[in-house]
């Protein structure tokens, strides 16, 4: 499932033009071919969306937009196609006839503009995932809040089983969406998901959440268990779009909690992953979290000023700090192939990523370099002689070195803490959490 929309300015009203990236690829590899400048229209792909789940066979393209951009010129459309929804500063423009089941995704606009980002969000991006599910599934829909899930279930089980946004997944649909083999770790499911109006509901539904895979075998059924077979355990939470605030009542009705068969689409947003981030990255979110680390910043700048006048400790903490960078960079690097063992391999490939050959090369050249002095420096201090620090290479390579320290102190980029996907759980009071293999004595964190 593939939509490529074209992209064009608002305030000239007009398609956006580009150099032909495939025809200057070809010219570096034929060289004796005559020097052309191929324009093409600049377009986008977005594979596997609620999008076009939702607008099958339908013309899209992206308006360009910012905080100056007017209403006059959001209207600027080549084709006078309107805006549909939006994510951000993305602008998506559709023909008239896409607004009818717009108006029932969303009947508050305000939010075609909170939510927009579901439906273009694009799943399954691995370059061996298999595609999003699309057809008929077991869904027990669980109010979050209270555990009701209409009889189905234990309903104190219910309400564990779910949190904000969060719900459960069977095995067999787990290993279906996300191509999981034996032997593979299994990992919480970033998703989207949604389905079209039906016999058991009437009503366009969309959202997103988290999903745990799970043997619903463990379940505790008030029915019949063969009866009552489950696929999905979605929260009320994970649906979005009816606008429950709305002071007149919600715009559109909620799905009451039971046991639904559905016919729908899902997909795989991201898999967990553990591992590191930079302070300076949450900073958007939580501002007032600078003050706690200006501390630990002040004393690594203090240590690292001391530390500059003595070349032994400087070239300590240069081979110091290149260890801990190839150790991250190792497991990083082990945690992708077991990825793509699981037919999770990045879609980006190295032509994305370097479109010119030298780029390539220079990177790899600074790998070896970057290698050679770390080893150079390694083996004098191991030596005990340190002559070699005093040479102009080591010492340029040591300057080098500081003014990057410095640079990443100064950003905030020195402290860092582990990074995964939250999960909600009820077992917890307000203000803990719980990280899995740190918990010593049953002590919680």
């Amino acid at each position: 499932m593939t939509i490529l929309a074209k992209h064009f300015d608002t305030r000239l009203g007009q398609d956006i033009e580009t150099y032909d990236k495939e025809a200057k690829k070809q010219e570096k590899l034929n060289f004796s071919a005559p020097k052309t400048e191929k324009i093409t229209l600049l377009k986008e792909k977005l594979n596997n969306t609620l999008l076009e789940y939702f607008f099958p066979n339908t013309e899209f393209s992206f308006g360009h937009g910012d905080e100056f951009t007017t209403i006059d010129e959001l209207k600027n459309h080549p084709n006078d196609h309107k805006l549909l929804i939006s994510s951000k500063s993305r602008y998506l423009y559709a023909d008239e006839s896409a607004f009818e089941i717009v108006d029932d995704i969303f009947p508050d606009r305000k939010d075609r503009g909170a939510y927009g980002s579901i439906l273009l969000g694009e799943c399954n991006k691995g370059k061996d995932s298999p595609p999003p599910l699309e057809g008929k599934l077991n869904v027990l829909i669980v109010d979050d809040e209270t555990g009701s899930n209409g009889g189905i279930i234990n309903k104190k089980q219910a309400y564990k089983l779910t949190g904000d946004c969060y719900g459960q997944i069977s095995d067999e649909k787990y290993r279906e969406l996300t191509g999981h083999k034996d032997g593979d770790k299994y990992r919480i499911i970033q998703h989207r998901f949604g389905w079209k109006p039906q016999e058991a509901d009437d009503k366009y539904r969309f959202g997103k959440g988290t999903l745990r895979p799970m043997d619903f075998e463990q379940m505790y059924y008030e029915l019949s268990k063969e009866n009552s077979k489950i696929d999905l355990i979605i929260p009320i939470s994970s649906l979005k779009g009816t606008d429950k605030q709305h002071p007149d009542g919600a715009l559109k009705p909620q799905i009451k909690p039971g046991l639904y068969e559905l016919d729908m689409w899902i997909g795989e947003k991201s898999l967990s992953q553990q591992g590191k981030t930079a302070t300076s990255q949450v900073w958007a979110s939580f501002p007032e979290g600078q003050k706690d680390a200006l501390e630990r910043s002040d004393a690594d700048a203090y240590k690292l000023y001391v530390d500059s006048f003595d070349p032994r400790k400087l070239s300590q903490l240069y081979c110091d700090k290149y260890e801990k960078r190839k150790k991250f960079d190792q497991k990083r690097l082990q945690e992708e192939e077991e990825l793509a063992v699981s037919g999770k391999s990045s879609t980006i490939s190295k032509e994305d990523l370097t479109p010119d050959d030298n780029l390539e090369v220079d990177k790899k050249t600074n790998q070896v370099e970057d290698l050679m002095m770390y080893r150079l420096i390694k083996a004098d201090l191991a030596s005990g002689h340190g002559q070699l620090l005093e040479t102009e290479k080591v010492k340029r390579e040591l300057e080098k070195f500081v003014v990057k320290e410095y640079k990443d102190i100064a950003t905030f980029k020195n402290i860092t803490f582990d990074r995964a996907m939250v999960i909600p759980s009820k077992d917890l009071k307000n203000g803990e959490i719980c990280i899995p293999g740190k918990v010593d004595d049953g002590k919680k964190y």
